[in-house]
């Protein structure tokens, strides 16, 4: 589809339409002398009328883009930073002729955003316990696109499941099976890993925000009283259920039946998400982990690296750093719910058992904002927007050493415009705006705004995939500011 945006604007007041300053600047080519930077300073030129231009548009550095270039036309090319309307000074280059070439450049910014998204969770609010997988999973800047949808439910395939626990009776959305007679901490925490009552201002948050969970008994469905149980009825029985993302943080091998139950799974729009295990000597999910779409997860610490996962159970070793990982998360001291019969109703959990299900409310997240994205786009998603984990180059054989910790903003975001299954319903927006509110970037594949005032000092931006309808009422106040745009996948 050719990108279109139709802006049908009604009850027009005083707009101001421009591109901000601070997020663009502009390269021109020139070989004449006299345009070319002063030796004496940054922000002038050797020419006293483009001088008097650069003062009244506030320029603040005008230099040599690559001084070390063995290019002769990168040697002729130079960048102006300004302060004031970059539209204008653009277009007063362009009509006056003052240089050879003119391209605009964005800035390169971190991935953070400019409204992340509050919570008021006492326990997260009063720093009782800590927030570091929701900070490291860059969770507020998510948040701030999408809060998830509580028609996603993930399939989590585990042990028990305390429903009526005081900070997850919002999120879970039934169990199937019989419970165990035995009472465990690890599915509960597992569950609260994807998503908890998250600004319900009690307990702690959740990645997944609105996403619910239902809880598929692994011990019910095979009728095993241990540990060493066959997952693979409790897995089936949440595809049968329709569940279109379903975590598994068990680990193990498989045979070639397995393998090709996950295939069809995955080919349904199934997307996996595992814990690669706690040893890093063993390869546990090896035999379907390359399958686009099944997300094989390992782990980190607080401040990003792997090697704080050493010693962090009972193995004494590494968290899993083969080559069949595929993206990583917090998986040492993650702040998590346990059942209310287990004499805390929080506490902290350990394991890639709880790496996992954070990246199953990731990917609940993403198609919250695009429902038809495929498997194996999510995966290559969540893989090339995640940051490099702070020690890669010490682990080889994790990834080939560039293993990535899973970063749900810049995945959300790139979800937004990626191919997808099914057409996109329009996102609608009706809101006002006050002086206090600043970007507030709506992202979808077309939008349609209306019934929206924008008031002085405000900052509206509107992001979409193909289309942006703009009718009316719609008022933008003089001083605030609107930025319209189509972006790409």
């Amino acid at each position: 589809m050719n990108n279109k945006l139709i802006l049908a604007m009604m009850a027009l007041m005083s707009i101001s339409l421009h591109s901000f300053s601070n997020d663009y600047f502009l390269y021109i080519y020139t070989s004449d002398e006299k345009l070319k930077p002063s030796f004496r300073d940054n922000e002038i030129s050797n020419d006293e009328a483009l001088n008097k231009i650069f003062k009244d548009f506030g320029v603040t550095g005008y230099y040599k883009s690559f001084p070390n270039s063995k290019s002769d036309k990168l040697r002729n090319c130079y960048e102006i930073h300004l302060k004031g309307d970059i539209d204008s000074l653009e277009n007063l280059l362009r009509r006056e002729r003052w240089f050879e070439r003119i391209e605009r450049s964005d800035y390169y910014k971190p991935a953070t955003c400019n409204n992340p998204f509050a919570v008021n969770d006492v326990l997260i609010v009063n720093h009782l316990e800590a927030r570091h997988a929701l900070n490291l999973l860059n969770a507020g800047c998510a948040w701030a696109i999408t809060t998830g949808d509580r028609n996603i439910i993930v399939g989590v395939v585990d042990t028990e499941f305390d429903t009526t626990h005081i900070d997850m009776e919002s999120t879970f959305a039934g169990t199937v099976g019989p419970q165990s007679i035995n009472v465990y901490n690890h599915g509960t925490a597992v569950s609260s890993s994807v998503a908890m009552g998250t600004n319900n201002g009690i307990g702690l948050a959740g990645i997944g925000y609105n996403t619910r969970v239902r809880g598929f008994h692994v011990y019910g469905t095979t009728g095993s009283s241990g540990p060493a149980a066959n997952i693979w009825a409790a897995v089936d029985a949440a595809y049968g259920d329709g569940r279109k993302i379903i975590n598994v943080s068990w680990t193990g091998m498989a045979s070639q039946t397995n393998i090709n139950a996950i295939n069809a799974m995955v080919s349904d729009g199934v997307v996996f998400t595992l814990a690669a295990g706690n040893d890093n000597l063993a390869r546990y999910h090896s035999l379907y982990a390359n399958i686009p779409g099944v997300i094989n997860v390992s782990g980190v610490d607080s401040t990003n690296r792997h090697s704080g996962t050493y010693g962090a159970t009972i193995s004494q070793e590494y968290h899993a750093n083969n080559a069949f990982v595929d993206v990583c998360a917090l998986s040492v001291r993650v702040a998590t719910c346990y059942p209310t019969g287990s004499g805390h109703i929080t506490g902290y959990s350990t394991g890639t058992s709880v790496a996992a299900p954070q990246v199953a409310g990731v990917v609940a997240l993403m198609r919250s904002v695009n429902p038809g994205l495929r498997p194996d786009s999510i995966e290559a998603i969540l893989k090339r927007t995640g940051d490099l984990i702070a020690d890669a180059d010490s682990f080889p054989n994790f990834a080939n050493g560039r293993v990535k910790r899973v970063n749900a903003y810049k995945a959300v975001k790139a979800a937004i415009c990626a191919p997808s299954s099914t057409s996109a319903t329009p996102k609608i927006y009706s809101k006002t705006l006050t002086a206090a509110d600043k970007y507030e970037a709506i992202g979808s594949n077309i939008v349609n705004v209306s019934n929206t005032t924008v008031e002085s000092g405000a900052k509206l931006a509107i992001n979409a995939c193909s289309q942006i309808n703009i009718t009316g009422p719609f008022t933008v106040q003089s001083g605030a500011s609107l930025d319209v745009r189509i972006i790409s996948p």
